[in-house]
């Protein structure tokens, strides 16, 4: 994770250079009349006062001044994100403002993060609402969802960012699989899986992603997730199968799993269940688990099943709305080699569960 985060770091700076290169090299860079060798403190209130009065030429000459003299300070970036947003050239001003999100101190971004939402929404074309055909089930698990994200984004240390990414992969799980054209939702999934290191969550929204013609996308955003998921080996041959330790912390702590030799026993029949997962699925090719989609019987028996567990229902309520589940997938699938193997193991890992703990771990995806 740390070589991740130095490569991601690296990255990072590199976009910013490149694009306060492309900015100083696209106008005049030698000193506003009257300016000599103003500080860079000077050259940012110089532009904003420029910019006030509307002479938007001589504010950007002065911004640039002022980031050649410094690329790795955020002021400059913000009012020449502005100043951009001004004179019509929507993709730089929008650059502008991601520069300025990297470079801002955290108790400051909030205002950075505003102007890019306002720059994002001024010049972005109207795209219709995707939530209008859900039920207010559905969209309220998807608020949800974007509340973990802006959890993530708040966090001020690694784990606390990466625990918000492990719910956040484990809350979607069941919400993809009942909306799979749900393009936002798999391109978090893939950058979630990047964050956290799990290679056969990022493999799936890996191949996701490409069913639904974003390999093509020419948004830099999914470019570049695409391109993290690639270098990773991940748009390839299914990645041997596994679960981070975060991944297995966390569902040790929601299956309220509180003794040591309680959960050696069911870690181990979860590992046991991942690994014939692997084998089975690689005997159909790479293809991993079927998606119901919306409306269809497996979407339908799933939120029966999510509804149940979030409202603490009965043990046997439970039990009725995991069998509905398993019976409606069971249907579905096709026979495919080592599934004897895979079921088995299933059923093994059920034997040391509650009827709680079993409809957590399905609607995490470890059980089918």
């Amino acid at each position: 994770m740390k070589a991740i985060s130095i490569a991601k770091s690296l990255a990072q700076t590199a976009v910013v250079l490149v694009t306060s290169l492309s900015f100083c090299l696209s106008g005049q860079t030698q000193p506003l009349p009257g300016t000599g060798a103003s500080s860079y403190d000077q050259l940012v209130v110089k532009a904003n006062s420029l910019l006030k009065e509307s002479k938007l030429d001589e504010a950007r000459q002065a911004v640039q001044q002022a980031i050649q003299q410094d690329t790795n300070r955020y002021e400059g970036y913000v009012v020449a994100a502005k100043i951009a947003s001004l004179q019509g050239h929507a993709e730089e001003a929008r650059q502008f403002a991601q520069n300025a999100l990297l470079l801002t101190p955290q108790d400051r971004k909030p205002q950075v993060q505003q102007l890019a939402a306002t720059l994002a929404a001024a010049t972005s074309p109207a795209q219709p609402d995707p939530t209008t055909s859900m039920s207010n089930q559905d969209r309220r698990k998807l608020d949800v969802l974007m509340l973990i994200l802006e959890d993530a984004e708040k966090a001020t240390t690694p784990e606390d960012r990466a625990k918000a990414f492990q719910e956040y992969l484990q809350k979607s799980a069941d919400f993809v699989l009942a909306h799979p054209e749900q393009t936002n939702i798999w391109v978090m999934r893939a950058f979630a899986a990047v964050e956290v290191d799990e290679p056969e969550l990022g493999w799936e929204a890996g191949k996701k992603l490409q069913a639904l013609g974003e390999d093509n996308s020419n948004d830099p955003k999914i470019r570049r997730i695409m391109a993290s998921l690639d270098r990773k080996g991940w748009l390839g041959e299914k990645p041997a199968t596994r679960i981070s330790q975060a991944m297995l912390d966390q569902y040790r702590h929601d299956l309220g799993v509180k003794d040591d030799a309680e959960w050696a026993a069911i870690l181990a029949k979860i590992k046991a269940v991942m690994t014939a997962r692997g084998v089975a699925f690689a005997a159909r090719h790479g293809a991993g688990p079927p998606n119901g989609g919306s409306g269809s019987p497996e979407s339908d028996a799933l939120a029966a099943l999510r509804k149940a567990y979030d409202d603490w229902d009965t043990a046997a309520v439970l039990k009725d709305k995991l069998a509905e589940l398993r019976d409606v997938r069971r249907a579905n699938q096709a026979a495919f080699a080592n599934q004897a193997d895979y079921l088995k193991a299933q059923d093994e890992l059920r034997g040391v569960l509650n009827a709680h703990q079993e409809a957590y771990l399905t609607l995490a995806g470890v059980l089918q």
